[in-house]
C-alpha cells in the first residue's frame, strides 16, 4: 500500500489518470474508489480533488462528443 498522505492534493489523481489498472475503471465510481481504498493511505483532500478531476474530465469528453455530433456551438 503505497501512502499519499504526504503529497500534494493532486497526487492521487496523478496516479488514477496515469495508470491504466485505474484509469479503466473512471466510470465505475465506487470500484474505482474501493481500489484507491486498497492501494492508496490517502487525505480526505486528495479523495475529492480525484472526484472534483473525473468531473471536469467527464463534462469535457461530452461537450467535445456533442460538438462532433453538431449538437453545440
Amino acid at each position: 500500500m503505497k501512502d499519499l498522505t504526504l503529497y500534494n492534493d493532486e497526487e492521487l489523481s496523478n496516479h488514477v489518470f496515469n495508470d491504466e489498472y485505474f484509469w479503466n475503471e473512471k466510470d465505475d465510481l465506487d470500484y474505482l474508489m474501493a481500489l484507491v481504498s486498497e492501494e492508496f493511505h490517502t487525505t480526505k483532500a486528495q479523495r475529492a480533488n480525484l472526484l472534483s478531476e473525473l468531473s471536469k474530465y467527464k463534462k469535457d469528453t461530452h461537450h467535445q462528443v456533442a460538438i462532433k455530433l453538431g449538437l453545440t456551438h
